[in-house]
């Protein structure tokens, strides 16, 4: 595998691993905030993304390379996305439904990347 193309690879992992960090952190904070039914809402999309990342750190030096440049101008569009979610979600602009698109963008990575499996 070229170098570049192993760069790329490792390009998506990190912004898969942003997203799951994010993750992480809004899931304690509804645990702190005292709102388990959401955070127990979250806690399964974070599954779903850790047996995702856990998989491509499995092939990153397999042949998914092909597809990888369009995966990747789709993740960082998502992590731009994300990263607003997270913004309001700490600005507290309508909390529940930022929550439930977070976790929507979560199911939407996980999905974009089911076929690499």
């Amino acid at each position: 595998m070229a170098e570049n193309d192993l760069t790329t690879n490792r390009r998506v992992l990190n912004g898969l691993l942003k997203i799951y960090n994010w993750a992480i952190d809004l899931d304690f904070q509804l645990q702190v905030e005292g709102k388990k039914d959401k955070a127990t809402e979250l806690q399964k999309g974070i599954d779903k993304l850790e047996n995702l990342i856990q998989k491509l750190r499995g092939k990153i030096f397999d042949q998914w390379t092909e597809s990888v440049p369009n995966l990747r101008r789709k993740l960082l569009k998502m992590n731009s996305s994300v990263s607003e979610i997270i913004h309001d979600i700490e600005d507290n602009v309508s909390k529940t439904r930022r929550i439930t698109s977070f976790i929507g963008k979560i199911d939407k990575v996980v999905e974009l990347l089911k076929p690499l499996m």
